[in-house]
């Protein structure tokens, strides 16, 4: 089975919104208490995260340590629109909720005891990736929506807090899979990831993945612990199974036909591999989802 996905337990969404910036525009915030999901609409810009630049292409996130200081600089010629979502990783149960968030020291509500930032096992303080066609883009449109389709002071906080768990948990599974933007990666994992996620499906043996990005088996299974903390196998193995639920969701397939698309020639064998992390035989899976 892939690793449980997890998330803070008490988390909150305190506000939401996307902001249309002006050619060049700057803005500095010194200390959002937050952790802010990030994501450019559309457009070109910088975003600065405790002094650490990113250029965000359209389509790029970030999502930030808990009290970050953070400096938008927008392109001077095509500005950049973008979305924010900010969770709160740990609001008192029962205590008043204020829908704002404060980007300064001693600004309130930050200066209340009751927001903190929480355990979160498997998500690094950073993360920075790009959006594909899975569901954080869909979902973090809806929540910016309806948190401004009402007042504020009309909010309904299980409605954030579900929110909050269900932003938490599509992070959690961007952040299984690592980082998807390659820009901070080494040149000979950017390479291997890139044949991984072009040929799901082809036999891969460690020294043949190596050959391709031009370093040795054993210099590609540290690269791939350090960065995605996990072997190169589990990698693939996570991204065939991410196609393999894909296809039988999404298409009439035979099932045999979808476990030779992700690398399985034998039927039973592709079986066994589902079950075994999905709980499920992929005909199993495919009876649970309606085409329409």
């Amino acid at each position: 089975m892939d690793n449980p996905l997890t998330e803070p337990a008490h988390a909150l969404i305190a506000y939401a919104n996307d902001y249309q910036f002006r050619p060049g525009e700057r803005i500095t915030y010194s200390e959002v208490h937050s952790r802010m999901f990030l994501w450019n609409q559309r457009g070109r810009g910088s975003v600065a995260i405790n002094g650490q630049r990113y250029d965000l292409e359209p389509a790029e996130y970030l999502f930030t340590p808990w009290k970050h200081g953070i400096a938008y600089e927008a392109d001077g010629r095509e500005p950049f629109q973008l979305g924010g979502i900010h969770l709160i990783p740990w609001q008192k149960p029962g205590s008043p909720v204020v829908y704002q968030v404060s980007h300064y020291p001693g600004q309130r509500p930050a200066a209340t005891v009751d927001r903190a930032d929480a355990p979160w096992p498997g998500m690094p303080p950073l993360l920075h990736g790009r959006l594909d066609e899975g569901p954080l883009e869909k979902l973090a449109s809806y929540i910016v929506s309806v948190f401004h389709r009402e007042s504020l002071h009309q909010h309904d906080e299980p409605t954030q807090r579900s929110f909050a768990r269900l932003l938490a948990r599509e992070l959690q599974r961007a952040a299984q899979l690592g980082p998807v933007s390659d820009k901070a990666l080494p040149r000979a994992l950017r390479a291997a990831r890139l044949h991984l996620h072009e040929h799901p499906g082809e036999p891969m043996t460690i020294a043949a993945l190596a050959q391709r990005a031009a370093c040795s088996p054993a210099t590609l299974h540290r690269l791939f612990q350090r960065f995605f903390r996990l072997t190169p196998h589990e990698y693939l193995s996570r991204l065939r199974m991410r196609k393999a639920r894909h296809l039988l969701r999404t298409t009439p397939l035979p099932v045999w036909q979808i476990g030779e698309q992700v690398g399985f020639g034998d039927p039973f064998h592709f079986s066994r591999f589902f079950k075994a992390r999905e709980g499920l035989s992929p005909r199993a899976y495919r009876q649970r989802h309606c085409p329409l």
